[in-house]
């Protein structure tokens, strides 16, 4: 405040810019408290300065302030750091309680498995006890034999069990974060392998803003979209803290590329703001550009997204990738987004909504690449009606009876590393 001559007025706004951004980032507590730290002013007893502030000094309120989790997480849930099995009389599961506390005789889930068993003994270090709380490393033996390892969580609720999800990630890797590169995730206690096939948007640190964008450098923060090898339990950050942060780990060089923590369990694209198609006031997300690979670590298709470029009437498309060839002429119908696109000889000559498209003589493909029977205006007049009729959620019939995957498409065939 000495570098402002400690001015209320200036105080005030600072406090309203902060009031505004506690309230953007849904900040739980604010306090603000005017103070010099070169000249002491109110940090530990008040200043004669600032008489205009009538509120506590720093050092009180740091004695004062409640530090205490106000959130509790419900039920009990420990995920499993080690299996101890010192002979065949003996199988016990070790790790902390992370939330609730557990019994002998509870009932327990085992994850992602969904076993029932109960607990049989609790071991806290070499001493048998009844009974174990939040915090407390212990040992459980259940009462059968389950599949459990390193990573499964025992629980008394049921937990998410995903393999695709969406986060935000701070990159700290020197390398830019690229699409389609694969990391191993390390989340709870599980480390498994996982594909990036998504960057839905970059956070402007400094304005809040969403950015679109197809890369990441480092010390940028940014929502992703990963998919992992196998299922595995987690969950949002906000709702279990320990299943709900991750590290990227790079496979080549073994460096800690990224940390982050979950957002949904499942994918959520309600958020991803680049759109490929851009007229005005429509928009269309370019999932024609997404590249289709069949992993074969994972005996799993995945699909890509590619960097991100936006398209808009006049600009030349890129009509063959990997896992793609479209005809030089075609128009694009995007279901999700109403939208309609025009390209003739590579060429976007019209961006226009769904509702106003007509046959044009040309192939028609969906959103996704996939090709529409559609070799008529009497077809897409059909193929609009029962469009409607579908509602927001279009069942499979209607796609088994309209689109065709192999006509522009194909699947690609990749290795563990991915470039």
């Amino acid at each position: 405040m000495d570098l402002v001559d400690y001015s209320e007025a200036r105080f005030n706004e600072i406090v309203a810019q902060i009031d505004e951004l506690s309230k953007e980032l849904s900040l739980a507590s604010v306090k603000i408290i005017p103070v010099s730290a070169t000249e002491g002013d109110n940090v530990t007893k008040r200043s004669d300065k600032m008489d205009w502030y009538k509120g506590e000094v720093l050092l009180s309120y740091l004695e004062d302030i409640d530090v205490s989790e106000k959130k509790q997480e419900e039920g009990f849930y420990m995920p499993v750091q080690r299996v101890c099995r010192p002979d065949h009389t003996f199988r016990g599961f070790q790790g902390q309680i992370e939330s609730g506390s557990i019994s002998v005789g509870d009932d327990i889930i085992t994850l992602p498995s969904n076993e029932h068993a109960k607990v049989k003994s609790i071991l806290i270090g070499d001493k048998n006890a009844d009974t174990a709380d939040e915090g407390r490393p212990v040992t459980i033996q259940l009462d059968k034999e389950v599949d459990v390892s390193r990573g499964c969580v025992l629980t008394t609720t049921h937990l998410p069990v995903s393999k695709n999800f969406t986060a935000t990630i701070l990159w700290m890797d020197d390398q830019e974060l690229t699409v389609g590169k694969d990391y191993l995730v390390k989340l709870g206690t599980k480390t498994i392998p996982g594909i990036l096939k998504n960057i839905q948007y970059k956070i402007d640190v400094n304005t809040g803003e969403y950015i679109p964008v197809g890369r990441l450098k480092k010390n940028e923060i940014a929502v992703c979209d990963i998919v992992l090898q196998e299922e595995i339990v987690l969950d949002a950050f906000l709702t279990h803290k320990t299943l709900g942060e991750l590290i990227l780990i790079d496979r080549i060089t073994n460096m800690t590329s990224a940390c982050g923590v979950v957002e949904n369990p499942e994918l959520d694209e309600s958020k991803d703001v680049k759109c490929a198609f851009v007229s005005g006031n429509l928009k269309a997300n370019g999932d024609i550009f997404e590249e289709f690979y069949y992993d074969l670590e994972s005996m799993t298709v995945f699909k890509v997204h590619p960097s991100g470029n936006t398209y808009t009437i006049g600009d030349e498309i890129p009509v063959s990738g990997e896992s793609y060839q479209y005809p030089d002429s075609f128009d694009i119908v995007v279901l999700r987004d109403q939208v309609a696109v025009s390209v003739r000889d590579k060429k976007i000559t019209a961006i226009i909504p769904l509702a106003d498209y007509s046959y044009q003589d040309v192939p028609v493909i969906n959103g996704r690449g996939f090709a529409v029977h559609a070799q008529s205006a009497a077809d897409i007049d059909a193929f609009k009606t029962e469009l409607a009729a579908e509602g927001e959620s279009i069942s499979e019939n209607f796609f088994n009876k309209w689109v065709d995957f192999e006509t522009y498409r194909k699947i690609v065939f990749k290795d563990q590393h991915w470039n």
